[in-house]
Formats: structure tokens, sequence, C-alpha cells
């Protein structure tokens, strides 16, 4: 009796310990601690209109909050701004006067961020004409929705154009819509993108990953080692309990197939948290026909961005290049790993939460 009644006590205190691991694994990831503005954020806010860049913050209907950043007309550029456009003149590339707005493009920023990280991107894509609308997804910043669904419901598939709709109540949109994103954001630009391919002018997608679990549980396995195969089951419901995510059914890649969006796929060839394979495995998937792959040489997950490898430049390139015009490239075109190229120095900093290096683009 004693036996069974202590065996019974085990394994009700290992189910309340494993439901417990796997409840705070799912709001880990479905609801990851919120940055909030910090005085870091709020020095670049500041910053912003000395660098030739208006930075208006809206919210559309729903409460999505979003920054509507544009260029200055008459304004200068600043040091990111002008270095970019030098090098597009460079290559030689038609450049816009600046403070001519000729596109739109919506930045969709990673997994525990917030969208004032993504500032000095967009003061780089206002320097060479686009207007940039950069929201706070579900479940981070200051979005009223308590978690994120990595762009895998409808409603959030939805969101980058509920964005445009609001922008252009304020100021009629330039063509069509571009979308950008990184990490998280680079899988639901993905994803948006395959529910209404001819709603967007380019895609481009920084470190996508071609489906969420596999990327999941191999960082599980990172923290918990042969715990992560036993916690599998458990994350995957409480996962759903908490949000309305069903995480085997986050596959950006599904949707792939369905995108004839002009697509540029950017990976790092040491990607620390989405393997290279996984990149590739989407970039694959895309039935676009123009579509290009870059990889950067030994860049990391969080550092893709500020390596001293011309990448702004490429997705620049590619944004301006018309989809008929000689410049662009051929279907399914992969490139060449990208060679050095000075860049502005960045300092790097710690992102506590995902435990990866991520170097502000400064």
């Amino acid at each position: 009796m004693g036996i069974r009644v202590a065996a019974a006590v085990v394994g009700g205190l290992f189910l309340v310990i494993y439901s417990a691991l796997s409840w705070c694994g799912a709001g880990w990831l479905a609801m990851p601690p919120r940055r909030g503005l910090s005085p870091i954020h709020r020095e670049r806010l500041a910053q912003m209109p000395g660098h030739g860049v208006r930075v208006m913050s809206r919210r559309t209907a729903d409460g999505t909050p979003y920054l509507d950043c544009e260029p200055i007309p008459g304004g200068q550029p600043g040091d990111r701004g002008r270095l970019l456009r030098a090098q597009l003149a460079a290559r030689p590339f038609p450049v816009p006067p600046f403070g001519r707005i000729t596109g739109t493009i919506v930045l969709l920023h990673g997994w525990g961020m917030r969208k004032e990280d993504l500032l000095f991107t967009a003061e780089r894509f206002c320097a060479v004409g686009f207007r940039c609308l950069v929201p706070d997804l579900p479940g981070h910043g200051d979005n009223p929705r308590p978690a994120t669904n990595f762009g895998s419901t409808a409603a959030e598939r939805e969101l980058p154009a509920a964005v445009c709709a609001d922008a252009a109540r304020h100021r009629p949109l330039a063509g069509r819509p571009c979308l950008w994103g990184m990490s998280m954001g680079a899988a639901w630009a993905i994803q948006s993108a395959a529910i209404a391919p001819a709603r967007w002018q380019r895609v481009i997608a920084v470190s996508p990953f071609d489906a969420l679990e596999p990327v999941v549980f191999a960082r599980a396995a990172a923290e918990t080692h042969a715990w992560s195969t036993l916690l599998e089951p458990g994350l995957i419901l409480a996962t759903r309990c908490r949000s309305a995510m069903w995480l085997p059914a986050v596959r950006p890649i599904d949707g792939a197939g369905r995108i004839s969006t002009p697509t540029l796929i950017v990976h790092g060839t040491t990607d620390d948290l989405i393997p290279l394979a996984a990149g590739r495995r989407l970039f694959d998937a895309v039935a676009a026909p123009r579509k290009r792959w870059i990889e950067v040489t030994n860049a990391r997950h969080g550092n893709v961005l500020a390596t001293p490898q011309p990448v702004f430049v490429e997705m620049a390139a590619w944004l301006l290049t018309s989809p008929e015009s000689p410049g662009s490239s051929p279907p399914g075109k992969s490139e060449p790993r990208l060679s050095s190229q000075q860049t502005p120095h960045s300092e790097n900093t710690e992102c506590p939460i995902m435990r990866v290096r991520w170097h502000p683009q400064n």
C-alpha cells in the first residue's frame, strides 16, 4: 500500500511539474516578456528628424500601434542614409532625389522585439525613397493583443494590409506596398504574401524559418537537453491553450507555393537559431518567377544585418528595381555569398529573451 501511495505522489508531482514547465514554456513562446520604450529608443526617435526622417505614431482601428516614417522633403539624410545612397550610386544605380517618396514598405520585427528596434532600418529605406510603416506585432511592444501566433492566423496575416489601409487614410500610398520582415517577421511576411500575392510589390524575408516547430524544439533541446523530447507534447498543447496557435501548423513553407510576388530571402551562413537549410527550403518552395537568395558569410541570427557586408545595398536595389528592368534577377537566381564592404560599426547588445546576441543596425 505504501508503495502505491508513494508512486501516486511521485506521479502527481511529475504531472504538476510537467504541466507547469509546459505552461511556462508556452507563455515564453507566445507571450514573450514585453520590452518597454527604453531611453535608447527615445533617443533614436529624437534623432530621426536630424536624419531627414519624420516619424508619426499611429494606431489602426483594432488598436495596432505603428510608426509612419517618411523622408522629409528638402531634408538631408543622416550617415546611414548617405552611405546607402552612395553605395547604390556607385554601382551605378538610379536613386531618387532625397525626400521624394516612390514606394511604401511594411517592416515586421522579430520575436521579442518592438517597432522602435527597426528605426535605423526605416531610416535607410526612407533615404532611398520609401515610406516605412512599422507595427508592433501581437504579443509585442504596445500591441493590445496578448499573444503572438507567428502570423499563422487569418487576422494576423491581414495585419500588414490593415496597417497599409490605415496609413492610406492619412496619405495615399505610393503604388503597391512592399513587405519586409526579420526572423518571426520574415515568416509573417511570407504568410501574408501567400494569401494575397497581388497586393504586394516585393517581399524581403531576412532569416526566415520554413516551419516553427523544429526551431522551437531545437532551442528547447539546447536548453533542457534530454528533457526536450518529453516536453514536446505538453508544450504543443499548452501553446494551443494559451494562444490560437497550433505549433505544428505554423509552416510558412506551406503557403510559399502560392507566392507570385518577387521575393528576396537573406540568410546568415552560421545562423545559430534558424539553420541556413531552413531558409533555403523556404526559398526553394516560393513559386514566384522572380526570386533571389543571398547568403551572408559568417553571419549569425542576431547580426545578419550588422556585418561588414552590403546587405542593405542588396535589399534596396531589389526594392528599387522593377521586375521588367534589365537589372532584375533571372527566375530563381541564387547569389554568391556577399563580400565584405565597410559599413558603420555597431555595438553589440544582449537580448535576454532569446539568448542570442542582437547587433543593432547602426
